[in-house]
């Protein structure tokens, strides 16, 4: 199973952002011994560009699925919002949208995608976006996709981000996952973070002290 996708194959400039550029997922799966056919389940928090990269790869002039064997899952809300946008900051139309066409499965906040692994809705950054908690042998751990962009919004929830489609539901949705995020024995994944992808958060008082795992 795998959560988002990257950039993909991506060297793209964005304006008012810069310079986005990916290409290496599929390298990353290999070193761990993982081809994409025995990927079974590809499940997007939110459509940003930089989450739903390697949908498709070109095959002699022609898009075809990467992870042919696939499930492929998000929020209805989320893949519908996306289906007529043309900004450049969502799946595009060729690459994205017309290779899933009629292919996505779409879940719900409280669904068990399976045994253990749970949907949570945290619409805010984007009208669909989920997060998801992993289950098991008295550990969580906690995917809060693009609920955070910087260990900082612990201390500052009413920072926002460039792209919160609506900042007041994202930060609702921060100070609501915070008390989830303290609970003992969470270990909390961001891929926002710099260098570090988990961490574990500690209430000390009225703040939040983060940690990364090493």
């Amino acid at each position: 199973m795998l959560v988002d996708r990257g950039y993909g194959p991506l060297d793209t400039t964005v304006p008012k952002v810069g310079r986005f550029i990916g290409g290496r997922m599929l390298e990353s799966l290999g070193k761990c011994g993982v081809t994409p056919e025995e990927i079974t389940d590809v499940i997007f928090t939110h459509c940003h560009l930089d989450h739903v990269g390697w949908i498709s790869h070109d095959v002699n002039g022609k898009r075809e699925l990467t992870f042919q064997n696939a499930v492929h899952m998000s929020s209805r809300e989320e893949w519908e919002y996306w289906q007529d946008d043309n900004s450049g900051l969502g799946p595009d139309k060729v690459r994205e949208r017309e290779p899933l066409a009629g292919k996505m499965h779409f879940v719900k906040g409280g669904d068990e995608i399976i045994p253990g692994l749970r949907v949570i809705e945290a619409f805010g950054h984007t009208p669909g976006m989920i997060n998801l908690m992993l289950t098991g042998s008295g550990k969580r751990v906690y995917f809060i996709s693009d609920l955070l962009h910087s260990d900082m919004q612990f201390q500052q929830a009413e920072w926002s981000f460039i792209f919160d489609v609506d900042k007041k539901t994202a930060r609702k949705q921060r100070e609501t996952a915070y008390a989830e995020m303290a609970q003992p024995g969470t270990i909390i994944a961001d891929g926002h973070f710099v260098n570090h992808a988990f961490g574990t958060v500690q209430r000390l008082g009225d703040k939040l002290q983060w940690s990364y795992l090493k």
